[in-house]
């Protein structure tokens, strides 16, 4: 069926750039809050500097919030509920389980792995 083949690509649209959409955000929060002994980013041997690299995270950021929202409109002009795109739907149900899961019961089960203190401060 043509209507479940692209509510299924458009679910994987909209999940592939929101997955983007997380680090670039905290990203851009860390480099726009400008605290020198909270916002200790260790760069690697290449980066965009403090002036184009928040343009940049700020672009990003318009271009996959636009895309991801496109991503849930149907394909044709009338739209009837075989033709609508229900992946908005199973978008946020998903999404709406999985915070859902983590409050209740992963937060509590989850162990964190062990990190030598010395190498957490390089």
């Amino acid at each position: 069926n043509t209507a479940a083949f692209n509510a299924i690509m458009s679910v994987n649209v909209a999940a592939f750039f929101f997955s983007y959409m997380i680090p670039i955000s905290l990203l851009l929060h860390k480099r726009l809050r400008n605290d020198p002994v909270k916002d200790n980013i260790r760069w690697g041997p290449w980066h965009m500097g403090p002036i184009l690299g928040p343009i940049v995270n700020a672009l990003g950021l318009a271009y996959t919030s636009i895309t991801m929202f496109f991503s849930f409109w149907p394909s044709t002009a009338v739209v009837t509920p075989v033709t609508m795109n229900w992946s908005c739907l199973l978008f946020g149900a998903s999404l709406i389980f999985s915070v859902l899961f983590y409050v209740i019961w992963g937060k509590h089960s989850y162990k964190w792995p062990i990190v030598d203190p010395i190498r957490r401060n390089q």
